[in-house]
């Protein structure tokens, strides 16, 4: 892996976004994609974010708490 850069090209573009879902939640392509483009256009944040620039999980609301 040190020398991954003499494989691997840098994208121009990017690829990988992070953000939090409910358990038990699968997230479907189409939101992938639409969080992708959130993290283009808003940059990393609490809704979208990288491994760069992690956000902490939410705090559950009043009404989710047992």
């Amino acid at each position: 892996m040190r020398r991954r850069r003499e494989w691997f090209h840098r994208m121009a573009e990017q690829h990988l976004v992070l953000w939090w879902i409910p358990a038990g939640h699968i997230p479907s392509l189409d939101e992938g994609l639409a969080q992708l483009d959130l993290l283009e256009r808003e940059g990393p944040g609490p809704r979208a974010f990288t491994f760069r620039d992690p956000h902490p999980a939410p705090e559950p609301s009043l009404a989710t708490r047992v």
